[in-house]
């Protein structure tokens, strides 16, 4: 059933995006402060899904230490990779989430835990869409792609200016 990447990759994807849901939850119940604790939620999680996906999904062959090559990808340029589809994937689900939450609002559909659910399934469903092709064909690989490098960064610069076009009559 897990005998490529991409299934295996599932598994690190569920179980964070299961720890996500199981903080923002217990921070909804106990009525804390959200907002300054939902990037260190956000970036707990990313750091577990890295060490889950290189831990249980990648392809290593035998003579490879999964552990030389995790310690290794902080140093080379893996681990920086892996922050850029990071930033990615977290600005194209931030605009689908506000998308998604204003045709709801619009609707007058809300529950208690209607946004974390969303969020569940919006990165669930991005990580079966590009994530997971992204991770291990270009942040995971050791081999430079400048083609694919290049695509990355470009798709990475129009989801930052997307992202920050509501707030672009706020600084003046």
């Amino acid at each position: 059933m897990f005998h490529n990447e991409y299934t295996r990759a599932s598994i690190a994807t569920f179980s964070t995006e299961l720890f996500k849901f199981v903080a923002n939850y217990f921070l909804i119940k106990q009525q804390i402060f959200r907002q300054s604790l939902d990037i260190y939620v956000y970036i707990i999680s990313s750091f577990l899904h890295y060490t889950l996906d290189i831990f249980i999904a990648k392809d290593f062959k035998p003579s490879d230490s999964k552990l030389q090559w995790y310690l290794n990808s902080f140093q080379k340029h893996n681990f920086s990779k892996y922050i850029v589809l990071s930033i990615l994937h977290y600005l194209v689900s931030s605009n689908i989430l506000n998308h998604i939450r204003l045709i709801l609002d619009r609707q007058n559909i809300k529950h208690p835990y209607r946004d974390i659910i969303l969020v569940l399934l919006i990165n669930m469903f991005t990580f079966a869409l590009y994530g997971y092709f992204l991770k291990f064909k270009w942040a995971y690989n050791d081999k430079n792609d400048p083609l694919l490098t290049m695509i990355v960064l470009n798709w990475c610069t129009l989801a930052i200016m997307i992202y920050t076009l509501p707030y672009r009559g706020v600084a003046s």
